[in-house]
C-alpha cells in the first residue's frame, strides 16, 4: 500500500502573504487575457472571469464608476452593431 502524503501546514502568519501573492497573481491573469481588447470589452471579459467593479478598476486603471458604465455599455449594446467605445458617444 502506498504511504499516505502529511497535509502541509501553512504557518498562520505566512497566510496573508500567500493571499496577497495570489490576488497579484489574478491580477496579472486579468491584465493578460483582456490586453489589446477595447476597454468596454476588457470591462466585460473580466465582469464574465468574475472581477468585480473594484477589482476591474484595479485593474485597468481607472475608476470603479468607469467600469460600471462601461458594463452598461457593454451588456446593452444596439443589436446588429459594433459595441460602442468608451468614453462617450460618437458626434
Amino acid at each position: 500500500m502506498a504511504a499516505r502524503r502529511k497535509a502541509v501546514e501553512v504557518p498562520e502568519e505566512s497566510q496573508p502573504r500567500a493571499d496577497f501573492e495570489l490576488g497579484r497573481i489574478a491580477r496579472l491573469l486579468g491584465l493578460i487575457a483582456t490586453k489589446e481588447l477595447p476597454q468596454i470589452e476588457q470591462v466585460g471579459r473580466l465582469r464574465a472571469i468574475g472581477f468585480a467593479n473594484v477589482e476591474n478598476a484595479d485593474i485597468l486603471g481607472i475608476t470603479s464608476n468607469h467600469v460600471g458604465v462601461a458594463l452598461h455599455d457593454y451588456k446593452f449594446k444596439p443589436k446588429g452593431s459594433s459595441r460602442p467605445k468608451a468614453g462617450g458617444t460618437d458626434l
